[in-house]
């Protein structure tokens, strides 16, 4: 089952996470900054024909 799991939030051709995983984690790392009274940076990368 886990392996299907893995298939949800890995991109078969690169084998790295996508947005589905981003989206997964945000919510939570927002919060966690939050509590901690921390700061929260995101950096995005968008690669034009990355996948030709």
């Amino acid at each position: 089952m886990q392996k299907n799991e893995n298939f949800n939030i890995i991109d078969e051709l690169t084998g790295l996470y996508n947005r589905r995983y981003l989206f997964l984690r945000l919510d939570e790392e927002i919060k966690r900054a939050k509590r901690k009274d921390g700061v929260f940076s995101l950096f995005l990368l968008d690669l034009d024909y990355f996948k030709m």
